[in-house]
């Protein structure tokens, strides 16, 4: 049975993501993400106009053959990026994706169907995210 974070333990990483969301490049939606295994962060990600395979290949999830399928970076998707080569047990490792409106209010910060697809088959399950009225597990 796996424990869930205390209250405290998740705004702290909710914090971190946020901060991670202030480096975002895509104008329309700052978004942060941060990855962690054993309560220490191990990496870092953010949205932004950089392009990579990875987001190419998992948003035919969400394009199919759109032309629109640009491959920019999401923040879970720098995430898989930068651990891509660790050997963790990826079961254990939890996600806190973080945005919030212009004015500073919390706003939805669902993965995209593409991320969480990418996720899952990484084996990450404890995926938590921010929602107008705070927080969520997927």
């Amino acid at each position: 049975r796996k424990l869930m974070p205390s209250e405290k333990t998740i705004q702290s990483y909710f914090a971190k993501a946020k901060k991670a969301s202030k480096q975002a490049t895509y104008p329309k939606q700052k978004i942060g993400s941060v990855m962690v295994y054993s309560g220490k962060v191990i990496a870092i990600g953010y949205n932004t106009f950089k392009t990579n395979p990875l987001q190419k290949y998992y948003n035919k999830y969400r394009f199919a053959s759109d032309p629109r399928n640009n491959g920019l970076v999401h923040a879970e998707t720098m995430l898989l990026l930068k651990t891509r080569f660790l050997d963790l047990d990826w079961s254990r490792v939890s996600i806190y994706t973080y945005r919030e409106y212009k004015d500073g209010t919390l706003a939805l910060a669902r993965p995209c169907i593409a991320c969480q697809t990418a996720l899952e088959e990484r084996g990450i399950t404890n995926i938590y995210y921010t929602t107008p009225k705070g927080w969520k597990k997927l």
